[in-house]
């Protein structure tokens, strides 16, 4: 399995963060999860506020957008995460290496451009800054 990080930028003082930025991955399984961790910024440590996961199958199934249910220590938090997603297939050439890697074997090769548009209702009092991960 291969594991793409990517970080928003951070954002200060607000329970509604808004972001909107996109995260470009390579995807070779439909079933490839994409993984959201919402971090408190502190000066000291980054602490977990929230967990929320789907799979490239299952945003694209909601027709490219969901709003996830987030997980903080295997409980659920009120705050839910917008995303966007868009899967662009790679072409299958006769030469090309994902027509011959992937050709009958159920696998996908392709990108998949996620956008973080923002998280509403985030518990607590968010008087530092968060970002995800």
């Amino acid at each position: 399995m291969q594991i793409f990080d990517r970080r928003t930028t951070t954002k200060d003082n607000t329970t509604n963060p808004s972001w909107n930025e996109t995260h470009d991955f390579v995807v070779t399984d439909l079933n490839q999860c994409i993984t959201f961790d919402l971090m408190d910024h502190d000066v000291s440590s980054d602490d977990e506020i929230g967990l929320a996961v789907t799979t490239v199958s299952e945003i694209l199934a909601a027709g490219g957008k969901q709003e996830l249910s987030m997980l903080h220590k295997d409980n659920p938090i009120e705050g839910k995460l917008s995303v966007s997603c868009k899967f662009f297939h790679f072409a299958a050439e006769g030469n090309s290496l994902s027509a011959s890697d992937h050709s009958n074997d159920g696998l996908m090769c392709g990108v998949a451009t996620v956008l973080v548009a923002g998280v509403f209702d985030i518990p607590g009092n968010r008087k530092g800054s968060c970002y995800f991960v």
